[in-house]
C-alpha cells in the first residue's frame, strides 16, 4: 500500500467512524438517571423537538409524553435537565443545558433549548 491510499483509507475510516448521536425519543430513555444525571436527553432531545413537540399541545399533554419537569418559574415557563458538565475538581456546573417549554392560557407556545455556561 502507497501513502496516498494509506491516507484515503484513514480519512474514509474517520468519516464513517463520525457517529450522529441522535436517538429516536423513548419515554423510558427520557427518564432514565444514571447516578443523577439524565444521561440519554442530550441524544434524544432533537427527535423529541422535531417529531413530538407540537406549539398548541395542552401542558397535560406534555406531562404525559415526557413527564413532570424538573424546574417551574410559575404557569407559564417550565424546564427539563437534558445535560450537566462538571470540570475536573468542580463541585459547580461549568456548562449545562435545558429544554424550556413556554405555555399561554395551559397551551405550550414556544420551546427551545437553553445553553449555560462555556
Amino acid at each position: 500500500m502507497n501513502y496516498k491510499q494509506i491516507i484515503i483509507l484513514f480519512l474514509l475510516s474517520s468519516i464513517f467512524s463520525c457517529k450522529n448521536h441522535t436517538t429516536k425519543f423513548d419515554k423510558i430513555l427520557w427518564d432514565k438517571k444514571e447516578d443523577v444525571f439524565f444521561d440519554n436527553r442530550k441524544d434524544i432531545v432533537d427527535d423529541l423537538m422535531k417529531n413530538h413537540l407540537r406549539r398548541g399541545m395542552h401542558y397535560k399533554q406534555i406531562i404525559q409524553l415526557i413527564g413532570e419537569p424538573q424546574y417551574k418559574q410559575d404557569s407559564t415557563e417550565i424546564s427539563y435537565e437534558i445535560s450537566v458538565e462538571f470540570g475536573r475538581l468542580d463541585i459547580d456546573p461549568i456548562k449545562s443545558s435545558s429544554l424550556v417549554l413556554q405555555f399561554n392560557d395551559s397551551l405550550l407556545q414556544n420551546f427551545h433549548l437553553e445553553e449555560y455556561g462555556k
